[in-house]
């Protein structure tokens, strides 16, 4: 039925535009949009988004039986009022405090981190702080860490450790420091592409050190990019986040974000 005063459409008189519209040429000669195709709608409904969690500092997260799973933008120069800070242990002080923990005992962890400097370089607060430290332990679960890096930051020292499960711990192409991996009754893997870039220094105890980057511009104490990490009975593997894995998981929020 064709309602009085509005002009039929023949399909078979459909004209393709440039911009990809489909038009449609009524009976006094004039074209006409069309609704968008559903596919079209649904496809740009569909993009992923392009920009990161808001950033924070000092986060604790602790969980006993659950996972942890998520992305965290870190700020280590953002100042958080100490009144909303979680107790410190008993032997630590405000010097051990880190930028970012997070633990359970029988959960695993997967997690994105993002480290950035957005207000500035100086420290929130009178205590001097080299290096921003972040941490991730899971007592009977697997640690799965991407570590990028984004404008002026500091350097970073990473501890990641399980008892029983796996550590995989993906580093910024940036890292230039010492690599520290402790394992009794497993295995340790460099990429090899970090391979290449780095210098064996010791095996000894189950201890493996190595050194990214040019070992002969350090000098004296190290303050610069370090990464620890250990485990019994679960294998410990490294390699640079941007590389491609055979098989490897679907990617995380961040690296949607830089197309990796």
């Amino acid at each position: 039925m064709i309602i009085a005063g509005e002009q039929a459409l023949d399909p078979s008189k459909l004209t393709p535009v440039n911009d990809g519209k489909a038009t449609a040429r009524t009976e006094d000669g004039t074209l006409s949009d069309l609704p968008p195709a559903y596919s079209q709608v649904a496809s740009s409904s569909q993009q992923p988004l392009t920009r990161h969690p808001r950033t924070t500092n000092y986060l604790y997260i602790s969980e006993q039986y659950n996972s942890l799973k998520g992305s965290y933008a870190i700020d280590p120069s953002m100042s958080i009022p100490s009144s909303v800070l979680p107790k410190l242990e008993d032997d630590e002080t405000e010097l051990d405090r880190k930028n970012l923990r997070l633990r359970t005992g029988n959960g695993s962890i997967n997690v994105d981190i993002l480290l950035v400097s957005l207000q500035g370089s100086a420290a929130p607060d009178d205590i001097t702080r080299n290096r921003a430290t972040l941490e991730a332990s899971s007592e009977y679960g697997s640690v799965n860490i991407r570590l990028r890096t984004s404008g002026s930051v500091p350097p970073f020292h990473l501890k990641a450790h399980s008892s029983t499960g796996s550590l995989t711990i993906n580093i910024p192409r940036s890292f230039h420091g010492f690599l520290k991996l402790k394992k009794q009754y497993s295995s340790i893997k460099l990429s090899d592409e970090l391979a290449a870039e780095s210098t064996a220094l010791s095996a000894v105890d189950g201890v493996s050190m190595w050194f990214i980057g040019d070992f002969a511009s350090f000098q004296g104490e190290w303050e610069g990019d370090e990464v620890e990490a250990d485990t019994v009975h679960g294998s410990i593997k490294l390699r640079y986040v941007d590389e491609k894995e055979v098989g490897a998981a679907k990617s995380g929020f961040f690296s949607r974000i830089f197309g990796l």
